[in-house]
């Protein structure tokens, strides 16, 4: 007997295709990798750049973005490794002209670094158009909308 899914059917076989996923087979880029990129970073632009190609989205200016959000993405995984080493607070003791001893408690300076580098890959990841909400704001835009008042527009 097969399994029951969440709506007390049960089901049998294979699922359809309809839902199996697909598989996507990029090629490979034909824009020229820059030279200046380090193997991590060649992995992450080996990884974007037929994507973005496949799309007609790799331009001269798009190309740069990119090389830079491959810096960042590399900065991101390598600073996210070292963070796994070392504590995530770093602890210090402070005293006051009256000999108070305080502790003071503070996150690890990586820390910092690795939120700033995220920062820079997701405004990076915007400007390529490689998240939903990007891509979906550029496709809308670009959509001619059955709207209604569109008929006001040449009044």
């Amino acid at each position: 007997m097969g399994a029951k899914g969440s709506g007390g059917h049960s089901r049998s076989g294979p699922l359809p295709d309809k839902y199996k996923r697909k598989k996507v087979l990029l090629k490979s880029s034909k824009v020229k990798m820059p030279s200046h990129l380090s193997e991590a970073e060649q992995d992450v632009w080996k990884q974007y750049a037929p994507l973005l190609e496949s799309d007609g989205r790799l331009t001269e200016k798009s190309e740069e973005i990119l090389s830079r959000y491959c810096v960042a993405v590399t900065r991101c995984r390598k600073i996210s490794d070292e963070l796994k080493s070392v504590p995530s607070f770093i602890s210090s003791e402070s005293s006051d002209r009256f000999g108070n001893v305080k502790e003071i408690i503070k996150a690890h300076p990586l820390d910092a670094m690795l939120r700033q580098w995220m920062a820079t890959s997701r405004s990076l990841e915007n400007d390529l158009l490689l998240n939903p909400a990007s891509s979906l704001r550029t496709s809308s835009e670009n959509e001619d909308v059955d709207d209604p008042f569109n008929q006001f527009e040449d009044e």
